[in-house]
């Protein structure tokens, strides 16, 4: 027999839940055949995932709550199956009924991803349209970016204003004044915008005064990369590659590399 559901099995998969980790990545901890010898335990796991408050008042994909639940239901099933002294042992009836609650919801054009704060009683929640492309050059993927970048540098004071690339000159840089750093996520994707993003970082740099640039790239063509790389260094920018950092805070994909790059420029 298996020892009783931890807390921790408990948060880890409440953890990745609440933040849509595609279901054939997720670590399930063996907590499986935990949950099949304690009903309070399938409630807790229930309580804090489909049945929270948090996701009944910003869901997530309806799609993907029941596919979670259908894992789980499948997988109780299974440890009931291949053990015989399980065969007598219950899946909770709210498990049943959260699925048919479910199923019988229309699906929704906006969704939520919510992401816990490791060590604090904190939740950052982001809204997300049903029409993201998530593998093309918007959309999801960079997200994956994004929670990597936060990882390295943490929440920074910033200045968020718009600047288009092309649209960068001394003049701009001059009424921006001093700048510390710039960090980016995922816009190392498109060679037509390189030229305009190379020469904004240039007049930046020198006109601004900034110290660092930080780029988290989602690693779709490492053609693409290269060539933005090729630019940079052309540009007179030394480049060095950064340690991804461990998921703590945010969990994303690992399936489509994230690189994490830091850029000084010698003048």
């Amino acid at each position: 027999m298996s020892c009783p559901v931890t807390k921790e099995k408990v948060e880890f998969v409440t953890k990745q839940f609440l933040c849509n980790v595609p279901l054939n990545n997720f670590q399930w901890n063996d907590i499986f055949s935990d949950l099949i010898l304690d009903e309070i335990a399938q409630q807790t796991l229930l309580d804090s995932t489909i049945n929270s408050n948090l996701v009944l008042h910003l869901p997530l994909p309806t799609n993907y709550q029941k596919s979670f639940l259908k894992r789980i239901i499948d997988c109780l099933e299974e440890c009931r199956q291949r053990y015989s002294e399980l065969k007598e042992t219950v899946i909770c009836d709210e498990i049943y009924s959260a699925y048919g609650r479910l199923v019988a919801i229309a699906v929704t054009e906006d969704n939520f991803k919510h992401y816990m704060i490791k060590d604090k009683d904190k939740v950052i929640s982001l809204k997300e349209s049903n029409n993201l492309i998530s593998d093309g050059t918007t959309g999801v993927e960079i997200i994956c970016a994004s929670r990597c970048l936060y990882h390295n540098v943490g929440p920074p004071d910033t200045y968020v204003l718009k600047l288009p690339w092309e649209e960068v000159n001394i003049e701009e840089c001059h009424k921006l004044g001093v700048i510390d750093s710039i960090i980016a996520a995922d816009i190392v994707y498109d060679e037509d915008s390189f030229v305009a993003l190379v020469g904004a970082l240039k007049c930046l740099t020198e006109s601004c005064s900034v110290k660092r640039v930080i780029f988290s790239c989602t690693e779709r063509n490492p053609e693409t990369l290269k060539s933005f790389l090729l630019q940079m260094n052309s540009a007179s920018f030394f480049q060095q590659e950064l340690e991804i950092p461990v998921q703590n805070n945010f969990i994303w994909p690992t399936d489509t590399p994230v690189k994490l790059f830091s850029f000084k420029r010698s003048l």
